[in-house]
This record gives structure tokens, sequence and C-alpha cells, in this order.
């Protein structure tokens, strides 16, 4: 990751790396791609995140989860590990 986006803080390239781990073992109709992680870091980049929260994941899922099901499956399984923030539904729930 650090060989793209060599601007990211390691800390989040780490983070980011853990997280796309995570979403690739779950059973998607198209996991993320390498291209699509990188896509990802540099968005976190641009956006000036200082970290990958709950928050800063629900908003920026779709860049590295293409698919409406996969969302779902993602925001749930790996949205509650990050903590989702208090009072807040996953994507797609009411």
């Amino acid at each position: 990751m650090r060989l793209h986006v060599p601007d990211l803080h390691h800390t989040i390239a780490r983070k980011l790396v853990e997280i796309v781990g995570m979403v690739r073992d779950l059973d998607l109709k198209k996991p993320p791609s390498i291209a699509e992680s990188v896509d990802w870091a540099r968005a976190l980049l641009l956006l000036g995140a200082q970290d990958i929260d709950a928050t800063t994941f629900r908003e920026t899922l779709s860049i590295i989860v293409k698919h409406r099901t996969d969302l779902d499956i993602v925001a749930e399984r790996v949205g509650v590990k990050l903590g989702r923030p208090p009072g807040v539904a996953a994507p797609g729930r009411a």
C-alpha cells in the first residue's frame, strides 16, 4: 500500500490492509481488488482521514465494495467490529 500511496500515514495504511483482509474473508460476490484498495487509500488521504473509524468506514465503503448485497454484508459484519456510532443503523437499514 505504501508503494502506491506513499503519503498515507502508516497506521492508516496498516488498518486499511487489516480491514480489506476482513472484507475479503467474507463470502461476497466481488471481494475488493488491490486497485480498489489503492483507490480507498487515495480517497482517505484526500479526505484527510486521521483514522478509519466506523463513520469513515461507512462513508467510504462503496469505494471497496461494489454490489448492494455485499455492502449490507460488509457494513453489518465489519462495521460492527469497528464500532458503529450509537444510534446509527447499518447502511440500507432503517
